[in-house]
């Protein structure tokens, strides 16, 4: 398995992936050191079986996740699928969903790519991304045409060892006779990662600070956040 390193307040850390341990008061929980793991499954919407991983419907063509050869029209960003939304001027309806577990963690990013097409600004159709009932994102397509672009948000304070609903869902408000929009959603990932300072690290800085004699026991459990490592090693 591949791991990457992680830059962590500006420590260069080992990383990789990692399945979580569970703590029965918090949830999920990632294990010490520096690790992430990715939540979302198939962010690429390239299991074209349609029904396993993401929880999808449209009320105007079934499913919203499309190939060139199924629907014609854009090409994904990445691979032969992806989500297009809307792309009619009936009455549309759509999503696409799936279940994520946020391990206990100090940070999350929820990270897609998305391209919004339409025929007018004024076009009917909003995409609205959200974790439950939390709205991350509103699109629209009041702007105009925009290529795929890279969105990023922060959700760090779902990273609490729950389960919540990753949704994209469309609605063109009943449609309209001659405008429409489209909005076409690749390449999706919800990554959580700890900044939890590994043993090695831990026990040089907590010398540094003052925190641990030489007697002291190794295996100490105190909490350390990039910030003290910084202080320190700038410090010494």
């Amino acid at each position: 398995m591949l791991v990457r390193p992680l830059l962590v307040g500006g420590i260069l850390c080992a990383g990789g992936i990692s399945a979580g341990a569970t703590d029965s008061s918090h949830g999920t929980a990632l294990p010490a050191g520096e690790q992430c793991i990715e939540t979302v499954a198939d962010g690429g919407l390239e299991n074209t079986d349609g029904t396993t991983i993401w929880r999808q419907e449209s009320m105007a063509f079934g499913s919203p996740v499309c190939s060139v050869d199924l629907c014609g029209g854009p090409e994904p960003r990445s691979g032969s699928w992806h989500a297009w939304f809307g792309g009619t001027t009936g009455a549309e309806t759509s999503f696409i969903e799936q279940d994520v577990t946020l391990p206990v963690a100090a940070s999350a990013e929820l990270v897609f790519w998305l391209e919004i097409q339409g025929t007018a600004l004024d076009a009917p159709g909003e995409l609205t991304v959200s974790l439950d009932d939390n709205v991350l994102l509103r699109a629209d397509f009041s702007r105009g045409a925009r290529p795929y672009e890279r969105r990023a948000f922060d959700v760090s304070r779902f990273a609490d060892g729950l389960t919540y609903t990753l949704r994209f869902a469309f609605d063109n408000g009943g449609g309209d006779p001659t405008d429409r929009t489209s909005f076409l959603v690749d390449d999706i990932s919800l990554e959580v990662c700890t900044t939890s300072v590994p043993p090695l690290l831990r026990t040089q800085t907590e010398h540094l600070l003052g925190l641990r004699s030489d007697a002291a026991d190794q295996n100490s459990d105190a909490v350390l956040d990039s910030a003290d490592v910084v202080m320190a090693l700038r410090n010494s």
